[in-house]
């Protein structure tokens, strides 16, 4: 019975996820909302950017238990807390911020990197809150979906790098609706910015592949690396001043490129990883 009603899981997961997302858009729109953030923390929008940004695991967790019953989603609960990894995967995890931001702490004390230095405004309840919003929103609030839903399901029948492509091309399209919302980043993003976004949203995708197989579909560590990802131009440009946003650009793509030859060259195309066939997470 399950394998019938298999191949109706990832229609329908992106599909509810998507429906979600667009009608979240069109209800900021209708009520003229601008989008949750630290700054707007006001109880309608809040509402509204909780169903959005929680929609792949909300789908995730809907459908798992619709097609494949409770045990099978209290299972993709436990990855939410699958610690016990190798402590090189937290490091590459941490290495997504790391990386980038000690060459940009690099270039600000040489006077190199068009810094500016740390904003007056900012104090440090507000740094923490807006790293706590970040954690929420994205890292945790994604994962269970894209990689504890859709990945293993997605390479159960492709290779890694071709599972990564395709997640990649629709984590990009659920971005979208986000365009059309005032105050969401993707808002103010343009033709170029989004070229540039959709770039970054493939490579991190492949890294977080990588980082999934080899944790055996520890969520932990994904959704750590999420966060030191999406948290690393803010940081370095916006609070800290470190360099200018071209320049954090340059060295993210560097960075980039860096790590998916380490990941290619290292482990492989196929599986990401040098684990046994059988290891790897896949859910057909």
């Amino acid at each position: 019975m399950i394998e019938k009603k298999a191949k109706w899981e990832l229609p329908l997961f992106f599909l509810l996820s998507y429906l979600i997302m667009g009608i979240g858009a069109v209800l900021y729109n209708l009520f003229g909302m601008a989008f949750f953030s630290v700054e707007n923390f006001r109880f309608g929008p809040a509402v509204l950017w909780f169903f959005m940004i929680f929609s792949p695991t909300i789908s995730a967790l809907f459908l798992t238990y619709i097609f494949r019953g409770s045990e099978a989603t209290k299972t993709l609960l436990r990855n939410y807390i699958k610690f016990n990894v190798n402590w090189t995967w937290y490091l590459a995890a941490v290495a997504l911020l790391l990386v980038p931001l000690l060459v940009s702490l690099f270039l600000y004390l040489f006077h190199i990197g068009g810094g500016i230095g740390p904003d007056p405004n900012l104090t440090f309840g507000f740094f923490i809150a807006w790293m706590i919003f970040n954690f929420f929103s994205g890292p945790f609030a994604e994962e269970g979906g894209w990689r504890g839903y859709a990945l293993p399901r997605l390479q159960a029948r492709y290779n890694s790098l071709i599972a990564s492509l395709i997640l990649g091309f629709f984590w990009t399209l659920w971005h979208v609706p986000l365009a059309f919302v005032i105050g969401a980043d993707q808002a103010a993003l343009g033709l170029f910015g989004w070229i540039i976004y959709t770039i970054l949203v493939f490579t991190i995708t492949i890294i977080l592949t990588w980082l999934y197989n080899n944790t055996k579909g520890s969520l932990v560590v994904v959704i750590l690396a999420h966060f030191f990802f999406n948290v690393g131009s803010n940081t370095a440009v916006n609070m800290f001043g470190l360099v200018n946003n071209m320049n954090y650009n340059i060295i993210g793509g560097i960075a980039g490129v860096f790590y998916l030859v380490l990941i290619i060259a290292g482990f492989g195309y196929k599986r990401f990883s040098r684990m046994k066939e059988s290891e790897i997470p896949k859910l057909g």
